[in-house]
């Protein structure tokens, strides 16, 4: 009875950490309101959020760098991303034409949610949201990850060099790398590309996929720390036991 009380509480606690995150009750009600019913062994869809919010940042100080709509098919053991490009011009409500990474700034998660929707003509069930510190602990959680590199990253504005000389920089090389979490970090950031913003947002599309093939890779009894690790940067809607159940699904 003692371990099964133990064991509650534990999952318990990571529950309450990855759900709520630093959200107030007012903008996870507003979260709420903006995501669609699915169940969870029938295809549905869901926004992955990448905000540069920092601590001690308000809401209204940051914006969502990266905004990925995600079908999720456990049906075909398929998983379809398209990444929405940052400054695409958007008719946000209440606020105008403005950029689509400013839905975060104007009304957050819950903004990106419904921009995203009525964007892409879909029904939204879920979500989740990372800052880019945080991405650095989800990586080292499980132990880095292996991208296919297209081509050199030599990129002083990704790595911090360029504001920080004492920093180290970090040189990443084509072809296939085992990347820890600040060099994924760097590769998720970086755009010093022919085609900017393009090339990263295919990079971090990579990097996803190299975080599922990891994860699904895992034996299930390891999930739980690795999602406690992950929970410190990470907010979603879905529960411990939701996350455990598609990594199943999928496995």
């Amino acid at each position: 009875i003692g371990c099964g009380t133990a064991l509650a509480l534990y999952i318990g606690g990571i529950n309450d950490t990855i759900t709520t995150g630093n959200k107030t009750d007012e903008q996870l009600s507003a979260i709420d309101a903006q995501l669609k019913s699915s169940d969870l062994d029938k295809p549905f869809y869901m926004v992955l959020i990448g905000s540069d919010i920092r601590d001690g940042q308000s809401q209204a100080e940051s914006r969502s760098d990266t905004n990925i709509l995600v079908r999720v098919d456990p049906q075909e053991n398929q998983v379809t991303m398209v990444s929405i490009p940052r400054d695409t011009a958007i008719d946000i409500d209440g606020h105008g034409i403005s950029k689509f990474n400013n839905a975060y700034t104007y009304d957050g998660a819950a903004g990106v949610i419904r921009e995203a929707s009525e964007l892409c003509g879909v029904d939204i069930a879920h979500y989740a949201e990372v800052n880019f510190i945080g991405l650095e602990e989800v990586v080292n959680a499980i132990g880095g990850v292996d991208v296919e590199v297209s081509e050199l990253i030599n990129d002083p504005d990704a790595d911090n060099t360029s504001w920080n000389p004492t920093a180290t920089p970090v040189i990443i090389e084509p072809g296939m790398q085992h990347l820890d979490g600040h060099e994924a970090l760097v590769f998720a950031r970086s755009r010093a590309f022919a085609d900017g913003d393009f090339t990263r947002a295919e990079n971090q599309r990579k990097l996803i996929n190299a975080i599922v093939d990891k994860v699904l890779s895992l034996p299930v009894t390891e999930l739980p720390a690795v999602i406690e690790a992950a929970a410190a940067s990470v907010t979603t809607d879905l529960s411990i036991t939701d996350i455990i159940a598609l990594a199943q699904m999928f496995q």
